[in-house]
């Protein structure tokens, strides 16, 4: 799960995709036309084994309910806990 906030707008809840160390992309639960311009600013606040982190982020590609996220300068803190996520999804993938 990632929850997405854009400045006032209430955070928009996704499922998420595919991950690397530069971005995401997301499944949005629900339509919204809050992230149809490219580059707009957000936060991106993923749970991990009970953990939250935030992420800033912007947008970077969206088509329906499939949105595109490019991280903004991870701390060095946020980028370790990525790759540990990156990993467990590979082992979710293979068993």
């Amino acid at each position: 799960m990632v929850l997405i906030s854009i400045g006032t707008h209430r955070p928009m809840i996704a499922k998420l995709l595919d991950l690397s160390e530069d971005g995401t992309l997301v499944y949005l639960s629900e339509e919204s036309d809050i992230l149809d311009s490219l580059g707009t600013d957000c936060m991106l606040t993923f749970y991990d084994d009970g953990n939250v982190f935030e992420l800033a982020s912007k947008i970077a590609r969206r088509s329906s309910r499939l949105a595109g996220f490019e991280f903004v300068n991870p701390k060095p803190t946020a980028l370790k806990r990525i790759r540990v996520k990156i990993i467990q999804m590979a082992d979710w993938v293979r068993g």
